[in-house]
């Protein structure tokens, strides 16, 4: 199993990036590689979310379960995707009046050796890229 972690403190309220991460039907405006986007199951406390990310013409769609703690946590679990397992968790932690953490920790697995090296690369650029879009996105949204 390998293991993706990032995290980045922020001047934004904690409940704010848990909106911008939980809105998924958004991603595509400003998720850098998210293609679409398709809603199976949305309630407070799971929804069931596919993500299609198109990385430099590789086209994969991820299906995940998530686990909905308002304002704290997000817990992924793969439902479908081209990967053998993926788990992950955003956090979100209010650290004062006036800024967070958020985290971002990922465990996956790939069923083909071939590619692991590869997809180590792109998962860990991605991960990356995505936590640094929510963070330009709050600058946009929150000011």
């Amino acid at each position: 199993m390998k293991t993706v972690y990032k995290e980045k403190i922020i001047p934004y309220l904690a409940s704010d990036m848990y909106s911008l991460v939980a809105n998924i039907s958004s991603y595509p405006d400003f998720v850098p590689y998210c293609h679409s986007t398709i809603i199976e199951k949305d309630s407070e406390k799971e929804v069931v979310a596919s993500i299609e990310l198109n990385f430099h013409g590789i086209i994969k769609k991820f299906t995940t379960t998530n686990a909905m703690v308002p304002s704290e946590t997000i817990s992924m679990k793969l439902k479908g995707g081209p990967l053998e397992s993926l788990n992950g968790k955003w956090v979100f932690k209010q650290l004062s009046a006036t800024s967070s953490k958020i985290t971002l920790h990922i465990e996956y697995e790939v069923s083909n050796n071939i590619y692991a090296a590869v997809a180590d690369t792109v998962i860990a650029k991605v991960s990356n890229d995505i936590l640094m879009a929510f963070v330009s996105r709050a600058g946009q949204v929150y000011g």
